[in-house]
């Protein structure tokens, strides 16, 4: 009967620790990085912020840093490093005195690549930026998991391995049961910990933005 009973706690903290989350934490947006880069002849700033979680979207500003006349249509994608470039999403038109932000989905950590595009009467230029995501999760914190939840297994094949040797004493099951009650509680109280801090996001750049030379006609 106790085994029963054990099987079922366990059991009960598997579906809690598989069950969808159904709240999330909402931490501060992420100081941004700005590079300031030429695109043709045009300079514009580009702040670019990683998300407050993943997966989320990656803010970037842009601000010219220079007088020009005219409009200037920009545009921006981001993608993996090595991936193809995606078909360019709808432009932003800017003013000399004028600035946008976009937002630019990505799934999870590694290494981007911000494509920058401006055409205007100038002129048109292109850059890429390399950029890294990381997610720093409170790793001692998702170890307790599985550690907990381990113990909690042998705890319960020792208890069957004692049962089948020798009858136990009520003291010593209540100390088993008491073991994997703790056990169990561990482990919930680490799952939800995990969903209810948020992981801390970073984005640095992971190399020197690169021009885009247009071809010669």
């Amino acid at each position: 009967m106790q085994v029963i009973k054990h099987f079922l706690l366990l059991v009960c903290v598997a579906v809690a620790l598989l069950a969808p989350p159904t709240a999330s934490a909402h931490g501060v947006q992420p100081a941004g990085t700005t590079v300031v880069q030429d695109l043709g002849p045009y300079t514009l700033a580009a702040t670019i912020s990683p998300p407050t979680a993943l997966p989320g979207p990656v803010s970037v500003q842009i601000a010219p840093q220079q007088s020009f006349s005219g409009l200037v249509s920009v545009t921006l994608w981001l993608v993996p490093i090595g991936a193809p470039s995606p078909t360019p999403p709808p432009a932003h038109v800017i003013s000399e005195q004028g600035s946008f932000v976009t937002q630019l989905p990505i799934t999870g950590p590694g290494d981007y690549e911000l494509g920058l595009q401006a055409s205007g009467q100038g002129g048109s230029g292109e850059a890429r930026v390399p950029v890294t995501v990381a997610q720093q999760p409170f790793g001692w914190v998702v170890a307790l998991i599985p550690a907990a939840l381990g113990a909690f297994v042998l705890i319960i094949g020792g208890a069957m391995v004692v049962r089948l040797r020798r009858r136990m004493s009520p003291r010593f099951n209540e100390l088993l049961t008491s073991s994997m009650a703790l056990c169990a509680l561990i482990a919930l109280v680490a799952f939800v910990a995990t969903q209810l801090i948020p992981a801390n996001v970073t984005l640095s750049l992971s190399g020197s933005p690169t021009s885009i030379v247009p071809p010669t006609p």
